[in-house]
């Protein structure tokens, strides 16, 4: 959707374009959830494929953030595996060309983890719909009845409406949601800030932490959602700090009222 809009907005000069991006980026007419919604657009977004497409969709962090957050940023790019595979197949259509390269880097490491997390649960789980003559199918059935409007998966919806219960098949995807939100703005999540704040932390030997800090409190006054981003941080604090330095920091949790 991004894509198909970007072409009629290009129309505007791209300073101005540049002056649109930077307004939803600062302005306190929007409130958190609501800027991160527009920063998810082409209105929020530069319309390169990195910022339209990979700093959107997956990374909690753009490339301008990462300069300001990392004490030495890599010099590696993160993207590298992806565009392999994007730039190899430049004669595909836009959909064709997102799908295969999904399939060859994030299907891969989400099948990992599910396979990972079954196990570790002693549950021998199966995806049926990854059967490989399926998958050859799919790889051949148009664009169109593969999203309809913004209807995704229409072909299988379709198939599946005398079977399955309409409300069923047009709920809206919500995957294992948490209220992750909710707790990161309860006075309770204070230790989990401040261990993202130590300067002796984890954390501190790679990231500015003046920078996480002023993350944290824009996020708490309400002028950004930066729930992903602090989520991927604690997640990172606490996997640095048990698996690669097993330090004693304390609790690293919410506490008890």
């Amino acid at each position: 959707m991004n894509q198909r809009w970007l072409g009629p907005y290009r129309v505007l000069p791209a300073f101005l374009r540049a002056a649109i991006r930077s307004r939803v980026a600062t302005t306190s007419l929007l409130n958190g959830p609501l800027r991160r919604k527009l920063q998810h657009t082409f209105v929020g977004r530069a319309d390169d494929l990195e910022s339209l497409y990979l700093d959107n969709f997956y990374s909690a962090f753009p490339a301008s953030e990462q300069r300001t957050l990392f004490r030495n940023l890599p010099t590696a790019s993160p993207y590298a595996n992806f565009r392999r595979y994007w730039d190899s197949k430049l004669a595909l259509a836009d959909l064709d060309r997102m799908l295969f390269t999904d399939q060859k880097t994030y299907l891969i490491e989400l099948l990992m983890k599910q396979d990972q997390m079954s196990m570790a649960c002693s549950i021998e789980s199966r995806v049926p719909l990854l059967d490989h003559t399926f998958v050859e199918f799919a790889a051949r059935v148009p664009d169109n009845l593969k999203i309809r409007g913004a209807s995704g998966k229409y072909i299988l919806k379709e198939a599946m409406k005398d079977i399955i219960p309409t409300d069923v098949i047009h709920r809206k995807k919500l995957g294992f949601p948490t209220p992750l939100r909710q707790w990161l703005l309860d006075d309770r999540a204070q230790p989990l800030f401040e261990a993202l704040e130590a300067k002796d932390g984890f954390l501190g030997e790679y990231l500015n932490v003046n920078e996480i800090s002023r993350l944290l409190a824009r996020h708490r006054s309400g002028k950004i959602d930066a729930t992903d981003r602090i989520w991927r941080l604690i997640n990172l604090q606490v996997w640095g700090d048990v698996i690669l330095d097993r330090r004693k920091r304390g609790p690293i949790s919410f506490g008890r009222r």
